[in-house]
């Protein structure tokens, strides 16, 4: 009898530890297959290294009290109305594209011309949604398209990552909300970023065209950008 359960013992274990290798084996989502990365010093960020795996499925933080709304909505308080009067051209280019930002509608405040692209420099000079998340308006920021570039960039300028997005207002603090789209094969490719103001609203820099004030986040979300992912947070 006793060697017999001696047997069984020695089996549970090597079957446990066959399938704990085997799932050491899975493949993990991108986000976690990261590699960490040590920031440009002095900063040294305070919050979640790079390779931290982020759970998407997660709901968008909000302040007790308040309903949780769904993945994909972003709640912000914001003035009632925007100026709508401003760069009228700029407006109705991009209220043509209904397509590519089918949640913007109307309801939106252009606050700079377009400056063209990177290739193509308007006669306001160039930069991009990255180079604006950054409060660069001098040149266009590009490090490449997955998630580990962009958090180089990112913590190269004093950001981290945050593991929840969380949209409410903190002074003394900026906040970059980085959209993205998942390719074929499962990978997250960065498409754009927009930026937290004081007032709860959110900033875009569309591409070489205007620079526009929207409510939230999804605002811009679409074909063209995806969805919004991550935040990057940096005290002032």
């Amino acid at each position: 009898m006793m060697r017999k359960f001696g047997l069984m013992v020695t089996t549970v274990a090597l079957l446990f530890a066959a399938g704990s290798q085997a799932d050491a084996q899975q493949p993990l989502i991108p986000l976690q297959k990261l590699a960490p990365i040590v920031p440009a010093s002095p900063f040294k960020p305070a919050g979640p290294r790079i390779d931290d795996p982020f759970d998407f499925s997660k709901p968008i933080w909000t302040p007790p009290g308040k309903p949780l709304p769904s993945i994909d909505m972003f709640k912000t308080v914001g003035p009632v109305g925007f100026d709508k009067r401003k760069y009228p051209e700029e407006r109705a280019a991009l209220v043509s594209k209904k397509s590519d930002f089918p949640k913007l509608g109307e309801d939106f405040e252009v606050l700079g011309p377009s400056t063209g692209h990177a290739d193509k420099v308007g006669k306001y000079g160039t930069y991009n949604c990255i180079a604006w998340s950054l409060g660069i308006t001098g040149n266009w920021e590009w490090p490449g398209k997955s998630m580990k570039e962009f958090d180089k960039l990112y913590y190269k300028h004093g950001f981290k990552r945050l593991k929840i997005r969380n949209t409410e207002v903190k002074p003394g603090t900026e906040k970059a909300m980085v959209y993205g789209k998942v390719t074929s094969e499962g990978v997250i490719e960065v498409t754009h970023a927009a930026r937290q103001e004081a007032d709860g609203n959110w900033t875009s820099k569309i591409g070489g065209m205007a620079l526009i004030k929207h409510r939230t986040p999804d605002d811009v979300a679409g074909p063209s950008y995806g969805d919004p992912l991550v935040i990057y947070v940096r005290q002032k």
